[in-house]
């Protein structure tokens, strides 16, 4: 009777998980066609949020003492958060901010600790892992149909009904694409896809590229199916024109590449051929590629490093720029208020900065210098620690287990490269949306499966 139960409890978990997942992905195109349909104006992701909140929120409270043995780390980050980032937030700030806050940057970790109570072991995570697979080719597909639509408009209504969500939205990253101050081609064809902004949909797919390219033979029993899915992701990642995720991407498989050439065992003989033929293709075209597009980027870049000119206005000057200026401006914030360097500003939007427009501001490294200014340099390390703790056990995992089959380094390794792309997004902007969001709740899940096997 009670293993019945179990089952049965699973079974509920794993349907939870994959539908809240499913609704999160598609709430955006819901929300444009209940708009377009009713005329009114829907914003169906933000009760994606609640829903996420209420269905994760009970295994939480009903679970805390076994959470808090089982992953500590992420208690440290909400510890930090609740006893020094809300009372300050609350001091210089607005109480709204920190629910901005929440549903923007650490809407992961309900997500997280929902897995851990319900899912024991990766077998287990299996099936809701092929539905975030599947979830993430349908953004790709979805993004690949809406890029071509609105170069060659075969279905204008279409169009025409995400120009006027745009128009209607409030999101002042979908609004630029319909100023007319800002607007240019790039922003014309720029697709919005799937999720609530482009930066968390080129992560999303990212992801699931990654995740198809060292581990999809545990999703697709066709080798031609799974080499055509890895294709698809890679194209729909380019088609999100999210520069950060794009250029993070390509880093990731110059560095599987040299693994390659040194012939180091860590994939599994199932997909090592496929992962070889894809890299060599890809790298063969996209680099070339590349240069060809940001040659005057590149050359500025160059001009400006060794002349030490930092004034540059495109976004790789603007990025060294940043990183330079980045020990001045960290001195300059410490005697202005030395005890918010420490401890951080709180949480703040554009229309409640608190004292953060009194701070040197970032023009590019806003991921970086968001979670700086928010936490402080205190809680800048705590919350950093988590993913650079889970990048080091993942890299153990796959070490340890890169000589043997019947294990799942291959999903150690996913996930490793996937903490490496989270991490790089230091570079712009933040990559946690919302269906992304159950893509970083991997990592420190990951890193307590890691535990269980040392």
């Amino acid at each position: 009777m009670k293993s019945k139960f179990l089952i049965n409890n699973y079974n509920f978990s794993l349907f939870s998980l994959n539908s809240v997942f499913l609704v999160s992905l598609f709430s955006i195109l819901l929300s444009i066609f209940l708009s377009e349909i009713t005329g009114k104006h829907f914003e169906f992701y933000i009760l994606s949020y609640v829903f996420i909140v209420i269905t994760f929120l009970f295994s939480f409270l009903y679970h805390f003492k076994k959470l808090l043995k089982i992953n500590k780390y992420i208690f440290y980050i909400l510890f930090y958060f609740v006893t020094i980032t809300i009372p300050i937030t609350l001091f210089l700030g607005n109480f709204i901010t920190i629910i901005i806050f929440i549903k923007n940057w650490l809407l992961f970790i309900p997500i997280c600790f929902f897995m851990i109570i319900n899912f024991k072991n990766i077998d287990n995570l299996l099936p809701f892992l092929k539905t975030l697979v599947y979830g993430g080719l349908t953004a790709s597909l979805y993004v690949c149909f809406e890029m071509v639509n609105k170069i060659f408009d075969f279905f204008p209504s279409f169009n025409l009904s995400i120009a006027n969500y745009i128009l209607n939205s409030k999101q002042k990253s979908f609004y630029e694409f319909a100023n007319p101050e800002k607007f240019n081609v790039l922003n014309m064809i720029r697709p919005i896809g799937l999720d609530i902004n482009l930066v968390s949909g080129g992560f999303l797919i990212g992801s699931v590229f990654l995740l198809i390219l060292f581990s999809g033979f545990r999703f697709f029993k066709s080798k031609k199916v799974y080499i055509l899915t890895i294709f698809i992701s890679y194209f729909g990642l380019l088609l999100t024109t999210s520069r950060q995720n794009i250029f993070s991407v390509h880093l990731i498989l110059f560095f599987v590449f040299l693994l390659v050439l040194l012939k180091k065992n860590y994939f599994k003989t199932e997909n090592f051929k496929s992962i070889k033929f894809f890299i060599l293709t890809c790298l063969s075209l996209s680099f070339p590629l590349f240069f060809f597009i940001y040659s005057s980027d590149i050359g500025t870049l160059l001009i400006n490093f060794y002349s030490g000119n930092t004034g540059g206005s495109g976004t790789f000057s603007i990025i060294i720029n940043d990183i330079m200026m980045f020990f001045d401006n960290i001195i300059e914030w410490f005697n202005s208020y030395p005890l918010n360097f420490f401890f951080g500003i709180g949480t703040y939007t554009p229309d409640y900065p608190g004292i953060y427009y009194d701070l040197p501001p970032p023009r590019e490294l806003h991921f970086l210098f968001d979670i700086l200014y928010t936490f402080g340099i205190v809680g800048f390390i705590i919350f950093w620690w988590l993913f650079v703790y889970a990048l080091n056990k993942s890299w153990k995992m796959i070490v340890k287990f890169r000589n043997h089959n019947d294990n799942f380094g291959d999903l150690y390794m996913s996930i490793f490269f996937i903490n490496v792309l989270f991490i790089s997004s230091n570079i712009h902007y933040s990559p946690i949306g919302l269906s992304s969001s159950f893509i970083v709740a991997l990592i420190p899940l990951f890193l307590v499966f890691s535990k269980k096997n040392d």
